[in-house]
């Protein structure tokens, strides 16, 4: 049994060895210095199979004082085995200036592999290694120690077409900085003219990145998917961050005492701020196909439909599934080519990750047999630069008559509910039976059969002038106000519990729905630079322009840095109410 556990544990670690990633990086101790300092210049494969034949890089300006030494280490963490060999050198300036390393080669598993050039600066004054050996300039050694960088995944694209954008603080790992806390940002990126998602790092570790021949933590603070609302030159906005370093002080001649006792560190309180970044929106070509509605990316399309036979007054179930990687949230939903007499209405949506589907309930009134034909979706794919047309399945469809066929039909209400609630009304015929106390065909019961029937009358004929004359789009505008308090109350358990970004996410949402129906907006054009068009478009005075965009801003600073937002969730809620109030005074 103990054989079977060796044999099975070399295994493991022969493959964990194996599949691991083989690097060959060089680092040096500095790249700053006197031509009298000494530095140290390695040479490291990682998890390279039997290297051989290394050759050192030309050194010229530099005199190598000792190397090559030549060492190996193995190591074992979590299970992730990983081997590694160095070749190190000491070495020190000849002369004042700039003096670049070229690349060292080395072979392993049949591949050479070569490292990046480093660029060493040597002065002819000695140059402090960092911060901890003088009073010296503080920001000069943060600057290059500690940083802010926004990494885009791509900054050339197509409007519509998504990006990432993720904030990465750097601190340099052979510094005097021994650790760091954030503390939180100060400056929250906008991202105008972007349909902005938050996407959590708060579980990804940190990695070590060497550059210029130096190791640094590079730890991602903040990621955001970003879909570019239209062409130009956009930025990915500044961020700026707060942190509480531990910075190595010079040692005293009692250095055991001052680690015991904490006097070997300061701490002092830093920021950083992250250069913005300029992002290419090339706009769509044109033109576009009749059937194209905003989606960009790469998508297949599937329909189905639970049933060809049915009745007349029976809904049918029909769906469209979009599936691919692109802007899933901000396409709008495909149109159906009903057959005369049909009615359907607002799909119900439900989204994941890679896929959308929109599920329609389609009302055949009257009996017969007819097509549902297919129909053409559109989409902009900018890997390969041009739009494809996907057509979906026709069916044939076959009513009959319904039992209890009635001319009044089924109300956008019923329908409404029958789609949240009920699938579908029982239609099993009524049973009567003779009661006590009223005489069939006296006055009494002619009434009491009567008018049921006349008040059925008169309602089916209120309901059928509504429908007719119903602007579902003014009805929208004029429920909009008391939807959006009714849903902030729904919201407002979440202010209760102190959960500010749930309930600042929930707001935004709600004052988008809000406008969304107001104003008609797309989801594709719900941003701040679309709403202060449309406000000076209407001459909408400026203090409510202004109170809009200055409540969608205090909410997105109090989702990404609550504790410089200065705004409780209860506050919050209350400008909610009060900025509704307004608008509905405006618009009344």
């Amino acid at each position: 049994m103990n054989r079977i556990q060796h044999i099975l544990f070399f295994l493991l670690f022969i493959g964990s060895v194996a599949t691991a990633q083989t690097t060959f990086d060089a680092q040096v101790s500095r790249t700053q210095a006197s031509t009298a300092d000494r530095i140290e210049l390695s040479f490291t494969l990682t998890n390279g199979n039997k290297p051989k034949n290394f050759k050192a890089p030309v050194m010229n300006g530099l005199r190598v004082l000792g190397g090559p030494y030549q060492s190996s280490s193995f190591q074992s963490i979590n299970g992730r085995t990983s081997s590694s060999i160095s070749y190190k050198y000491v070495v020190q300036g000849s002369k004042s200036g700039t003096v670049t390393i070229g690349s060292a080669t080395v072979e392993a598993g049949g591949k050479t592999y070569s490292t990046k050039p480093i660029t060493l600066t040597f002065t002819d004054a000695p140059v402090q290694a960092d911060q901890s050996d003088s009073n010296g300039d503080l920001q000069a050694f943060l600057r290059n120690n500690f940083y802010l960088r926004a990494v885009v995944s791509d900054n050339d694209v197509y409007a519509g077409e998504e990006l990432t954008v993720t904030y990465y603080i750097y601190i340099n790992a052979r510094s005097s900085i021994t650790d760091y806390r954030l503390n939180g940002a100060t400056q929250v990126p906008a991202f105008d003219g972007f349909y902005a998602e938050d996407i959590d790092v708060s579980h990804v570790q940190g990695e070590y990145q060497t550059i210029n021949g130096q190791q640094f933590l590079v730890q991602p603070v903040k990621k955001v998917r970003l879909t570019p609302q239209r062409a130009g030159d956009l930025l990915a906005d500044p961020m700026t961050v707060d942190a509480t370093l531990s910075i190595r002080k010079q040692r005293s001649n009692d250095s055991f005492m001052d680690d015991f006792f904490g006097r070997g560190y300061d701490r002092i309180n830093a920021s950083a701020t992250s250069p913005s970044v300029r992002i290419r929106v090339r706009d769509l070509p044109q033109p576009a196909p009749a059937s194209f509605n905003g989606a960009v990316g790469s998508f297949d399309m599937h329909t189905t439909i639970n049933t060809t036979k049915t009745t007349t007054d029976e809904p049918i179930t029909y769906k469209v599934e979009v599936k691919g990687k692109g802007n899933l949230e901000l396409f709008q939903v495909p149109e159906l080519d009903l057959p005369p007499g049909w009615e359907t209405y607002e799909p119900e949506v439900t989204s994941t990750a890679s896929s959308k589907t929109y599920e329609y309930l389609l009302i055949p009134r009257s009996a017969g047999n007819f097509e549902l034909p297919p129909h053409e979706w559109s989409y902009f794919d900018p890997k390969e630069r041009q739009y494809f047309t996907l057509e979906s399945e026709g069916y044939s469809i076959e009513v009959e008559q319904g039992k209890q066929y009635s001319g009044a039909g089924t109300t956008k209400e019923d329908v409404e509910e029958l789609n949240r609630d009920i699938r579908f009304i029982g239609r099993s015929e009524p049973h009567f039976s003779k009661g006590s106390g009223i005489r069939v065909g006296s006055p009494v019961f002619a009434t009491a059969v009567g008018f049921p029937f006349a008040a059925g009358l008169f309602t089916w004929l209120f309901l059928f002038w509504r429908n007719r004359h119903d602007d579902p789009v003014a009805r929208a505008h004029k429920r909009a106000g008391s939807k959006a308090l009714k849903q902030l109350r729904a919201a407002k358990e979440l202010s209760e519990g102190d959960d500010t970004k749930a309930f600042c996410n929930e707001a935004i949402r709600v004052i988008w729905q809000y406008l969304g129906s107001k104003w008609q907006l797309p989801v594709s054009r719900q941003n701040k630079e679309q709403i202060t068009q449309i406000f000076a478009e209407k001459d909408a005075p400026d203090d409510l322009r202004d109170e809009t965009i200055e409540l969608l801003r205090k909410l997105e600073r109090s989702i990404y840095a609550p504790a410089i937002s200065g705004s409780s969730s209860r506050e919050l809620f209350e400008e909610l109410e009060s900025w509704i109030t307004h608008m509905e005074k405006w618009q009344a």
